[in-house]
């Protein structure tokens, strides 16, 4: 069955309600706490402003849609039929919000090591042979 906006608004909204031990975290990919920090960190690069021709989608369906791909694979044709969306609006709001996840995330979890001490202490973690490179920490 489709969701509409509305309804998965609503799921949302019921899964902040419920208690851990309510929920079947099996069905969830991530939990509401981090669902809320990461809609925290991208609500601001991915909020858009309503028009006279069309309503703009709300950050949290825009989140919502791009870790249902990344966590299932599920083709972008697939979740614009799930969410009753266009293909290409599927598709846009899964490569927006994807920029916008690393826009938030990169200074925190990708920095660029800064400096020759940071790189050897990287590089420390690797050994290096004449035709592999092995990660061994």
């Amino acid at each position: 069955m489709r969701k509409t906006i509305e309804e998965l608004e609503e799921q949302i909204a019921q899964m902040r309600e419920q208690t851990p031990k309510e929920t079947n975290n099996k069905q969830r990919v991530v939990s509401v706490e981090k669902f809320d920090y990461l809609l925290r960190l991208v609500a601001p690069i991915l909020t858009k402003q309503d028009t006279n021709i069309r309503q703009a989608i709300e950050p949290t369906l825009k989140l919502a849609i791009a870790l249902h791909h990344l966590a299932e694979g599920s083709s972008h044709k697939s979740i614009a039929n799930h969410y009753r969306l266009g293909e290409s609006t599927v598709s846009n709001i899964i490569y927006a919000t994807c920029d916008a996840l690393y826009e938030a995330l990169q200074p925190t979890y990708l920095a660029v090591p800064k400096g020759k001490e940071e790189w050897k202490k990287i590089a420390e973690g690797f050994v290096f042979t004449r035709t592999t490179l092995l990660r061994y920490n």
